[in-house]
């Protein structure tokens, strides 16, 4: 992974650059939760009572899971959007534009204006 001009702080720890701590983030980006779904799947019935309950109890999972790492995300690719946006020297202005403007425009346009 290269470092973009600029956001290298010589100053800050790891542990100050994550989000909970640098363990606990890689376990919750890495998949962490499979430690949790292999057990269930192995030990439980496979009844459609308890295969219903173990499915919402991983909607509410994954909801904790996955809120910090995307908010986590968007602060960093988003961080100094403007100053990135017009700067003429950052290498990687196209695809920041593409990825961070014309992708979520797309996405919006597809699940929320097409009739489906």
């Amino acid at each position: 992974m290269s470092v973009v001009e600029g956001e290298f702080q010589p100053g800050i720890t790891r542990a100050e650059k994550s989000l909970f701590s640098p363990a606990i983030d890689f376990i919750f980006l890495g998949g962490g939760y499979l430690a949790i779904l292999l057990p269930i799947v192995l030990f439980f019935p496979r009844d459609e009572m308890v295969i219903s309950q173990v499915s919402i109890a991983f909607l509410i999972l994954a909801n904790f899971i996955n809120h910090p790492h995307f908010a986590h995300s968007y602060h960093i690719f988003y961080r100094d959007f403007f100053d990135k946006f017009f700067d003429p020297n950052f290498e990687l202005k196209n695809r920041f534009i593409f990825a961070g403007i014309i992708v979520p425009i797309v996405l919006f346009w597809i699940f929320h204006l097409l009739p489906f």
